[in-house]
């Protein structure tokens, strides 16, 4: 049960390429408009993505940016689950197990709209913050070779309460 939930977060991180359907729409999505464009220090790099992907019967949106700030690059994702309800209660049951299991640090992080965590693997000197919000989104952000305080200024860019519900 373990590796298949692992699995499905893979397919779900890695924008599920070789099992979206051909006639997913690539159009921009209106999510993208939630995550910000700028952030005070960093600067955006590499490809900024929005886009439908369709799974079978279930689609949902994805947004992807990237930001770097001193060669370290942090990475957002935003999954919009409106028409997915499992998917959102699935990989949030799934990202809070495995994330308590393999982290170090992990804590709660005070957000209004949703659950959000944390967490700081000093051996990997990896860095994670994952939200969901309103039941329906689910943004991952995070980093290789930074501290959690690298990311907080990301995590404060982003303006939670204007997520639709």
């Amino acid at each position: 049960m373990k590796i298949f939930s692992l699995l499905i977060i893979l397919i779900i991180a890695t924008g599920a390429s070789h099992f979206v359907d051909a006639q997913a729409k690539r159009d921009s999505s209106p999510i993208q408009f939630l995550l910000p464009d700028k952030v005070y220090g960093y600067k955006k790099h590499g490809k900024q993505v929005a886009r439908k992907l369709k799974i079978g019967n279930i689609q949902y949106d994805l947004c992807e940016k990237y930001f770097i700030k001193d060669k370290t690059e942090v990475k957002l994702l935003l999954f919009d689950y409106a028409d997915a309800p499992i998917m959102y209660t699935q990989v949030m049951r799934d990202r809070e197990k495995m994330i308590a299991v393999d982290s170090v640090y992990f804590s709660n992080y005070s957000l209004l709209e949703g659950k959000a965590y944390q967490s700081f693997n000093p051996n990997q000197k990896s860095a994670q913050f994952f939200a969901g919000i309103n039941e329906r989104f689910f943004l991952q952000i995070s980093c290789e070779n930074c501290s959690l305080d690298f990311l907080l200024p990301v995590i404060q860019s982003i303006r939670f309460s204007e997520f639709p519900k």
